[in-house]
């Protein structure tokens, strides 16, 4: 009787251990985190991120937890995570299946990817950007069977860089004064806070950082439920020190959180090295590049 129970125990544990194993097998469940606000303020340091498209259309960045150590192996993950992983809902998928990497090198940090057929609009930016959240990989030359992308579509680069831009937006009206600038927004759904960059296009000519803080202060909420978070920070003058760019802020019970999409887009838009807030002359906190990139 006790040799029975015994096995029953024995048996009742190693099924629940089987059933525990084969949940956590399941694409995407290993991420099932909650992760809320968190993901606003999670930089590329913690985690590599996939690309995927919201309700509305726009890609949004969400962290994924990736074990391999080599670069081709994670590039191979972040993209068959971007076809597979299974979102929640409200969240889909942003690469067809059927896209395949066929062979991947590397020329110093430029990565050469080549897969079995053509790629364009938001899969393409999906696939690109996806890789960018590698640290070292400052460029993507992509090959379509063997030749570069360039050579079937030249209004495509023969290296892809981060400037190419992702969620483009053409707010223009001439051909005059065109800027450029990558803004950092929030997309909020199922409680939950996604980063989504857009690549904007603007008639203006001024400094973009002057663009920036204009843009993320004055448009609290974009457009397609895409959100700032500092409609109620009053930015004052700003200078350029030694690549340090210093802002001054009109309240310094100001939460550091608030102000990390303003740094992300700060940063994506300019050079410095550190960014320093100060209140009536006095540092309040700072923040330096290498967080953000």
């Amino acid at each position: 009787m006790l040799r029975k129970n015994a096995l029953k125990k024995i048996f009742v544990s190693s099924l629940s251990c089987l059933i525990i194993l084969s949940i956590y097998m399941i694409p995407g469940i290993e991420n099932k985190i909650k992760y809320s606000d968190r993901i606003v303020y999670k930089t590329l340091n913690d985690s590599y991120c996939i690309y995927a498209l919201n309700s509305d259309n726009f890609l949004i960045r969400y962290p994924v937890k990736i074990d391999e150590k080599s670069k081709e192996g994670i590039i191979r993950t972040l993209i068959f995570k971007s076809k597979y992983y299974v979102f929640p809902t409200g969240i889909k998928n942003s690469i067809g299946r059927n896209l395949k990497i066929e062979d991947i090198s590397f020329n110093d940090n430029v990565a050469i990817i080549n897969v079995n057929r053509m790629i364009d609009g938001k899969e393409l930016e999906s696939f690109i950007y996806s890789i960018f959240s590698i640290k070292n990989i400052d460029g993507i030359k992509l090959l379509i069977n063997g030749k570069n992308i360039n050579d079937i579509d030249s209004s495509f680069p023969k290296i892809f860089y981060r400037e190419f831009g992702i969620n483009k937006k053409y707010n223009i009206e001439s051909r005059n004064d065109i800027s450029k600038v990558i803004l950092y927004y929030k997309f909020n759904i199922n409680n939950n806070s996604y980063i989504v960059p857009v690549t904007k296009y603007v008639n203006d000519k001024r400094n973009k950082i002057d663009i920036v803080i204009d843009k993320l202060s004055y448009n609290y909420i974009y457009e397609d439920n895409l959100i700032t978070t500092i409609k109620n920070i009053n930015i004052g003058d700003y200078k350029i020190i030694n690549d340090v760019l210093y802002i001054d802020l009109d309240d310094f019970k100001v939460n550091k959180k608030d102000l990390y999409l303003l740094n992300y887009s700060l940063f994506s838009n300019s050079s410095v090295r550190k960014i320093i807030y100060s209140y009536k002359k006095r540092t309040i906190f700072n923040v330096k590049r290498s967080k953000f990139s």
